[in-house]
């Protein structure tokens, strides 16, 4: 197609798609990698991690693989439950237990109502969480100061069994078809760039008569001269008063055709 009005807008419709595209795909790219670490635990976990490997940790930060599944010798109930109340009615939406890993305990929030001792070996499941300090002095404190033997036994932080993924699956998902648009959006933009006549503005055309004589028409007529308002906004700089005035002079066609649009340009006068 030759240069015009038409390939012009056509270009500027593509070029904004693309750049559209891009941003969107850098945005979607940069919300993944700021939540890499929590990204690659919903992809890949829950990891099989050893009693050994925990006890290695100092803290929940630690590990890139912090979704984990750990076999304990047994499972002890400390009694303690979190409860919350929902339109009145109170229940309980986590148990404290503690997990033996050899010499050490691990901290252990099991949802709902789970309560007693597992004297056998027992698999949890979670993500490594730090231990909020309610729960350092209402469930940690409150269990190390029923024996001395306890003191210090416990690591410091918790196997979280909550839901994992369903904490991070709206953004995922968001962040999935963000992604699939913004890919949708590049390779529509890049195959009318390769081919401008795959555009809707030239499809269009199309619709009425040969595209390429409806685009050299409406470049023609773009061309032509119209009639022309010329308007000259002067401003009083003298002793007087200031006054606005508004100085119009208008030149008719001479084509010999019916007028057609005006058009109006205002350049500041300053006098």
């Amino acid at each position: 197609m030759h240069e015009s009005s038409v390939t012009r807008a056509i270009r500027r419709s593509n070029l904004s798609m693309l750049v559209t595209g891009v941003v969107l795909i850098a945005l979607v790219a940069a919300g993944f990698l700021i939540s890499y670490r929590y990204m690659y635990n919903f992809l890949l976990g829950p990891f099989d991690v050893t009693p050994a490997q925990l006890q290695s940790y100092a803290s929940a930060e630690d590990p890139l693989q912090y979704w984990v599944k750990v076999t304990a010798l047994r499972s002890y109930d400390t009694g303690i439950q979190y409860f919350e109340t929902s339109d009145g009615v109170e229940s309980v939406k986590h148990s404290y237990h503690a997990l033996e890993l050899g010499e050490r305990l691990l901290l252990y929030t099991v949802p709902g109502d789970k309560d007693g001792n597992i004297e056998s070996e027992v698999l949890g499941e979670g993500y490594l969480d730090k231990i909020s300090s309610e729960e350092q002095s209402e469930v940690i404190d409150e269990t190390e100061a029923q024996s001395a033997e306890l003191a210090g036994v416990f690591l410091p932080y918790k196997l979280n069994g909550t839901a994992f993924r369903s904490e991070g699956m709206f953004l995922v998902v968001a962040g999935v078809i963000a992604g699939l648009i913004s890919s949708v959006m590049l390779v529509i933009a890049v195959l009318r760039i390769a081919n401008p006549e795959s555009h809707p503005i030239f499809k269009a055309l199309t619709r009425h008569c040969d595209p390429h004589s409806t685009a050299n028409a409406i470049e023609m007529e773009l061309q032509q001269p119209h009639d022309v308002i010329i308007c000259n906004h002067a401003s009083s700089f003298v002793g007087r008063a200031s006054t606005d005035v508004l100085r119009c002079s208008h030149a008719s066609s001479l084509v010999g055709r019916a007028s057609t649009d005006a058009l109006c340009i205002i350049s500041p006068l300053f006098l």
